[in-house]
């Protein structure tokens, strides 16, 4: 009997700089289990890679450091309140260095609430959506004549022109009425500080607003405002922050209520990277992704003693290419996919990593659910299980 491997377009944001292994630009990758998601068939490996840590960042700045509840969203699947299980996690799985702003950041009472602003000089793609779909108001601070039409599209609030940010502020303190008490910048210290001046001319006489720098915060600090800084580590040191995270990612994708960005392709490879590279800092790719596919040769096929079939076979695109992983995903003769019901403690399978289920019947329905949305095609059970535990009343199965 021979088998085929098959296999689905898969991606790993990847948060964790200081490990090589799972840094960018090389052909080759490893990632953390509860950091990959799945991407639907619909979308290319291309807007795949355009994804990863812009959603994160987006992700994380506003669930933990602003607090934002993704549990309140008003349409589509509904999201993890990442501020609680933050702090659920347990501090020996946050790093020291963002303790402060997982613990001490912003409080229940300072959490946002659906119908509140929120302000984001050069406003990235994927916090809008966030934003905009657990019910806040969003003023997009960018250049207009370049992108405000894609931002009207994503559901900005109202579009302040970056080109005068003295007058931009003036904008935002008039339409917002005092009562600005959020901002993410995703530029600067400059930019920063133009959004700080609007945050703390609005929120007098109240209690504290809330910044969060994605890349530098003002120099000067005013004592109305509390500063943030996206806790990224977390998405990669606790394992149910990063799971959380990209299982709700995927419910995102395939229910099309989450836009990718736009992708510009750079030729070349790895070679190419430095040309790509100088064609964002001359700002002649802006408000898009530029994704740089790494090209692999194609393997021949090979078939080993056990029958089992190595190598790409008769796909003869390249292996980075969207041909070849929109073919595999749709192969008749793919593997098909089962898993171990969680009856008693933790389920039929041994393993020395943590197993994190339950066996009730309402986790049982979930995990059923969860498994028929992603392709899981069956369950695995003892019978017996069926009836009771032990050998007192087993049920005997007659087939």
């Amino acid at each position: 009997m021979k088998y085929r491997l098959t296999c689905v377009k898969v991606f790993g944001p990847s948060t964790d700089y200081r490990d090589v292994r799972k840094a960018a630009y090389q052909e080759y990758l490893v990632t953390n289990d509860f950091n990959v998601a799945r991407l639907p068939s619909h979308l290319s490996v291309n807007a795949g890679a355009a994804l990863g840590v812009a959603f994160i960042s987006a992700l994380l700045a506003l669930g933990i450091s602003l607090g934002l509840n993704f549990a309140n969203v008003k349409e589509g699947p509904v999201g993890p309140d990442l501020w609680t299980v933050a702090r659920e996690s347990g501090r020996e799985l946050i790093p020291e260095d963002v303790q402060d702003e997982v613990y001490e950041g912003i409080t229940e009472e300072e959490r946002p609430l659906s119908g509140d602003w929120t302000a984001s000089s050069n406003t990235g793609r994927a916090a809008l959506q966030l934003a905009k779909s657990s019910g806040l108001k969003v003023i997009a601070v960018a250049d207009v004549v370049r992108h405000g039409s894609s931002l009207l599209d994503l559901g900005a609030d109202l579009l302040v022109d970056r080109q005068d940010p003295s007058r931009a502020v003036e904008i935002i303190r008039s339409v917002t009425k005092g009562r600005l008490k959020f901002a993410l910048d995703t530029v600067g210290k400059e930019t920063a500080s133009y959004l700080q001046e609007a945050l703390q001319r609005a929120n007098e006489g109240g209690g504290r607003a809330h910044l969060v720098g994605l890349t530098g915060l003002p120099q000067t600090k005013l004592p109305t405002i509390k500063y943030h800084s996206i806790p990224i580590k977390i998405f990669h040191h606790a394992p149910v922050v990063g799971e959380r995270a990209v299982s709700w990612l995927e419910e995102l994708l395939v229910a099309k209520t989450l836009s990718p960005p736009e992708v510009v392709i750079a030729e070349g490879g790895l070679e190419g990277i430095n040309r790509a590279l100088d064609r964002l800092r001359d700002g002649s790719i802006s408000g898009k992704r530029l994704v740089v596919p790494i090209e692999l040769s194609v393997h021949k096929t090979e078939t080993v003693s056990n029958g089992i079939t190595n190598g790409v076979g008769d796909l003869t695109a390249p292996i980075g290419s969207i041909e070849y992983a929109d073919k595999l995903n749709s192969k008749p003769s793919r593997i098909k996919f089962a898993y171990w019901v969680p009856n008693v403690s933790g389920g039929l399978v041994i393993s020395k990593i943590k197993q994190r289920t339950k066996w009730d019947l309402d986790s049982n329905a979930g995990y059923a659910q969860t498994a028929e949305r992603y392709g899981f095609e069956y369950a695995l059970t003892q019978i017996r299980f069926m009836a009771g535990y032990g050998a007192v009343s087993p049920c005997n199965y007659v087939g």
